[in-house]
């Protein structure tokens, strides 16, 4: 890496520059066929890119290389993914997309939080208190995805609102059927939420023998 890019590092001071070299980064990255200096050039990639807006896209693209080259790095991956749908959308509010797949994305993180909390306490690797502390962080990537799916309907409504009262009910139709588009995911989070819950209650009950029988972990 230094020997490659140290000359690009030391002149990355503009916006294009860096962009750039997330864009190298990364082309270097899948060329790579060695899995430690793949992953290290795809983190360097993420480093660059997602320091700019523009670069987001290759930032979001290392992210992706990287979760695929190394599963257990899923759940960082996707936590800086959610930041960056964030970013962006927040930097352009009218890109609702954009707010689509910041909710997605934590949606998906809270999901593998559930996934690994699961495998980790079958296996015996994490005490019911270790399952339950990421089942708390699963909700609470949960409660940030409803508030994200409930800003992005609401600006949706707002748009269309504005658009119709000036003779655009083609556009203000797109917007209200993207808001029906939404609408649904709030009911998906609040029946994923209780799915956590009823699994929080079990390791509970488990935590409280694990105290009485001393039991713990291989």
């Amino acid at each position: 890496y230094q020997c490659d890019w140290s000359s690009d590092v030391c002149s990355s001071d503009l916006v294009m520059k860096r962009v750039a070299l997330a864009h190298e980064l990364f082309n270097a990255a899948g060329r790579e066929s060695e899995k430690g200096r793949r992953l290290f050039l795809a983190h360097k990639a993420y480093e660059w890119g997602s320091r700019d807006l523009n670069g987001y896209v290759w930032a979001a693209n290392a992210l992706n290389l990287i979760q695929r080259t190394d599963p257990s790095q899923r759940i960082e991956s996707l936590q800086q993914m959610a930041g960056l749908y964030e970013s962006a959308y927040r930097a352009r509010p009218n890109k609702l997309r954009l707010g689509w797949g910041w909710g997605e994305t934590l949606m998906a993180l809270a999901q593998q939080r559930l996934d690994t909390a699961k495998d980790r306490f079958d296996i015996g690797s994490i005490s019911a208190e270790g399952a339950l502390t990421m089942l708390r962080q699963c909700q609470n990537d949960l409660r940030r995805a409803g508030r994200a799916f409930q800003q992005v309907i609401r600006r949706a409504e707002i748009d269309a609102r504005k658009v119709r009262s000036v003779g655009r009910h083609d556009i203000a139709q797109s917007l209200d059927r993207f808001a029906a588009e939404f609408r649904p995911k709030l009911g998906d989070i609040h029946r994923f939420r209780n799915e956590v819950a009823d699994q929080q209650g079990l390791l509970t009950r488990i935590r409280g023998a694990e105290g009485r029988y001393r039991i713990r972990p291989n």
